[in-house]
């Protein structure tokens, strides 16, 4: 499975200083007696150009996904987010929006029939952020995933300068 993620970093509750990141990552989750830990990891972060928003950190990461997905190996990938936006937009299908995400959702569904003309199916699911914190009970290996894509994306807000970063974790 893929984890998305976007965040408006440490001052994300400053629009004026808000630098907001995104991460998309495939981890290998190894489970040795219930503790669980990355075996290996493919991803892609970086900060959200234009207007920095959460929700378009959020939206950003899953169109950085499904362009990736158009060159790589195709069959049926399971996406999970935590946002419900992205989640909802989803589910709703290619309809033009104008909002201020609009442009990024064209974006995903152009990308998107690439990936379905070479036979592959994305499936977008929901996961509950943070929930150890919040005390709600989900799938651990779902929450760990998870908490690594918000992890990813937190240094994502630190690639400020930078293009955005395609990486592959072996340990």
């Amino acid at each position: 499975p893929v984890y998305l993620d976007g965040t408006g970093g440490p001052f994300g509750s400053d629009y004026r200083i808000r630098v907001c990141g995104w991460a998309w990552i495939q981890p290998e989750i190894g489970d040795e007696g219930g503790v669980l830990s990355t075996l290996a990891l493919c991803g892609r972060r970086g900060t959200v150009p234009g207007r920095q928003t959460v929700p378009r950190a959020e939206t950003y990461a899953l169109l950085q996904f499904v362009k990736y997905a158009q060159g790589g190996p195709v069959g049926e990938i399971t996406v999970y987010t935590d946002n419900k936006g992205v989640y909802d937009r989803w589910h709703r299908g290619p309809k033009t929006t104008h909002d201020a995400n609009g442009a990024l959702c064209d974006g995903i569904w152009e990308s998107y029939r690439t990936v379905c003309s070479r036979g592959g199916e994305i499936r977008v699911r929901k996961v509950v952020s943070h929930a150890v914190e919040k005390g709600i009970e989900q799938d651990p290996i779902l929450t760990y995933g998870n908490d690594l894509a918000d992890k990813y994306a937190a240094e994502g807000c630190k690639d400020r300068q930078c293009e955005d970063m395609l990486f592959t974790i072996h340990t």
